[in-house]
């Protein structure tokens, strides 16, 4: 999965046939990297990915905030067919993302139907890209 970390238009291709109406994340992926430091001034994340389907596709990129122990959200879209790059705001106090000994930065990223009525749902990831500076 290193391929994640440029551009390069080689995804990592998730699909799921059935989804239930309960299930909170149908598909999920989890990202980390290390950072340089444990007391970043800015983070930020980017994501190209698509929905890869003919339905449109919620995607959702949570940081984990070492601090409080839990998953802060830090984006939400729909996404569709085509390759899209989203780059979220930089986040505000973000050494709480960076655990501080191990200096990992961690991402979720998930997806889910747009529609009730879709079954199935896929996602492409091309790129999963940490800016952080000092």
């Amino acid at each position: 999965l290193s391929d994640l970390a440029q551009s390069d238009n080689s995804r990592l291709i998730l699909s799921r046939s059935t989804v239930e109406t309960d299930e909170q994340y149908p598909l999920l992926v989890t990202v980390s990297r290390t950072a340089v430091d444990a007391n970043p001034n800015r983070l930020r994340v980017v994501v190209e990915s698509s929905g890869l389907g003919e339905a449109a596709t919620n995607q959702n990129l949570e940081l984990f905030d070492w601090t409080a122990g839990t998953y802060q959200p830090v984006d939400t879209r729909v996404i569709g067919p085509s390759d899209s790059s989203v780059t979220t705001n930089w986040v505000s106090n973000p050494a709480r993302f960076v655990n501080p000994t191990t200096k990992e930065i961690r991402c979720r990223i998930h997806w889910s139907p747009n529609s009730s009525d879709s079954d199935r749902i896929y996602a492409g990831i091309d790129q999963v890209r940490f800016d952080v500076t000092l």
